[in-house]
């Protein structure tokens, strides 16, 4: 029954999509992808606008199911275009799930239809596939990343140099003043240090 279940699911899926997600999906059963694909909210944004901007927190895992994005660097009152991504590409992962800032900032360039998956969603979706996060992280680590390329054309806004260390693994939870979390427990391992603190993915 559930594999019925499954296969009625996913023929609800639209054709293009699952064709956009070719390599994504290779990554996932096909229950995870389902239930990824029907726990993001699906929202369409038109042309030149703004998804999330550099240096501001974001909190959601984005799918581009159709439309193009760009991610653009501001350096002195110009925008430097870093990367074009299209249909099939996953972004937001480089601070969502290092709990950092956006290193730039993603804009459209024409009408999109985009899939916001937040952090919530996610924690949800573990309770009944508990290794997805880490999935989502491995596929992750397979994209070309901003900051790597920001670090390659020495683009930063960082006024202290990072030194890279050897990555250890880590776990911890961040508290309010009175000492009850805030988040759920993140692991990941350590990627650099600099004197204004340490990174981690």
């Amino acid at each position: 029954a559930s594999e019925i279940i499954e296969n009625a699911r996913a023929s609800l899926v639209p054709e293009a999509v699952m064709d956009s997600w070719s390599d994504f999906r290779k990554y996932f059963t096909e229950s995870e992808f389902n239930d990824l694909f029907y726990s993001a909210h699906i929202q369409n944004i038109d042309a030149n606008k703004i998804i999330y901007e550099q240096g501001c927190r974001n909190d959601f895992l984005y799918f581009l199911n159709e439309g193009t994005v760009k991610s653009v660097f501001a350096k002195e009152g110009a925008d430097i275009l870093v990367q074009t991504l299209g249909p099939g590409a996953m972004f937001g992962h480089e601070s969502l799930f290092s709990l950092t800032l956006s290193p730039t900032t993603m804009k459209t360039i024409i009408p999109v239809n985009i899939g916001l998956l937040s952090d919530f969603a996610i924690q949800k979706l573990m309770e009944k596939h508990p290794g997805i996060l880490l999935k989502l992280k491995r596929y992750g680590q397979t994209l070309v990343s901003s900051q790597d390329i920001l670090q390659k054309r020495g683009l930063t806004r960082r006024s202290h140099e990072r030194f890279k260390i050897d990555r250890n693994r880590l776990s911890f939870t961040i508290l309010d003043v009175s000492g009850k979390p805030l988040t759920r427990e993140h692991t990941g391992e350590f990627s650099d240090i600099s004197v204004g603190g340490l990174s981690f993915f």
